[in-house]
């Protein structure tokens, strides 16, 4: 019997890819949640828990009805995040994602470029629609992935880290660094090896980069 990953689509990939550069191609997500149906009993409640908490909160801000809209539409957006990344069932399937993100990594150094000039290396990156923040935790993720990718080419994997790690150090964003320790830190527990390369990537930016970034002020047009 084939797995669900067996069963997946190879033309998935060309979207996986796209992702990155064309972000409402997420909404891709929401087509997996038909397969909610065919999870477990405990997944189901969970799901549901988190939905009903995320309303219940919303109907405390000083605008309840819109808040509570807007919190089912982001929670059903995560859900149906979590039941496309189960109905892939590999990191595999992820991989061309990474494609995708080198996309956005260049294009970032090379907006800033243009716009600093040689000051790029003392100021946060800038992006035509990705935030700094975005931009950093779009890097901890490719590193987190990359480190995971045991038969891909060496040296496009060395490529993408090294640009991966430079988007990371030039967008200053210390939630970015954190999530990539934390994350490598979780796989490295789960026996992937391979995680220690984001941990000591983190821990060196944490303590050589990002003291600088930012200090420089912007140039005046």
């Amino acid at each position: 019997m084939s797995s669900r990953a067996d069963e997946v689509p190879r033309f998935t990939a060309i979207p996986i890819a796209l992702v990155p550069v064309f972000p409402p191609l997420y909404l891709l997500a929401f087509l997996s949640l038909r397969f909610v149906q065919n999870w477990s009993k405990p997944a189901k409640f969970f799901l549901a828990f988190y939905l009903t908490t995320q309303i219940l909160a919303a109907l405390f801000t000083p605008h309840p009805a819109l808040s509570a809209v807007l919190a089912f539409a982001r929670g059903l957006f995560v859900l149906a995040l979590l039941t496309t990344g189960a109905w892939l069932g590999s990191t595999r399937r992820l991989y061309p994602v990474l494609f995708g993100l080198a996309i956005v990594y260049l294009t970032a150094l090379a907006s800033s470029f243009l716009t600093y000039g040689t000051a790029i290396f003392n100021l946060r990156l800038k992006h035509p629609y990705y935030t700094e923040v975005s931009l950093g935790l779009s890097a901890a993720v490719g590193l987190l992935l990359v480190a995971t990718w045991e038969k891909g080419n060496r040296w496009v994997r060395l490529g993408f880290a090294l640009l991966a790690i430079t988007v990371l150090a030039l967008s200053g964003s210390r939630g970015a660094l954190l999530s990539l320790v934390v994350g490598g830190l979780v796989g490295t527990a789960l026996g992937y090896r391979r995680m220690t390369l984001p941990v000591l990537s983190g821990a060196a930016l944490m303590a050589a980069a990002f003291p600088s970034i930012g200090k420089v002020a912007l140039p005046k047009p």
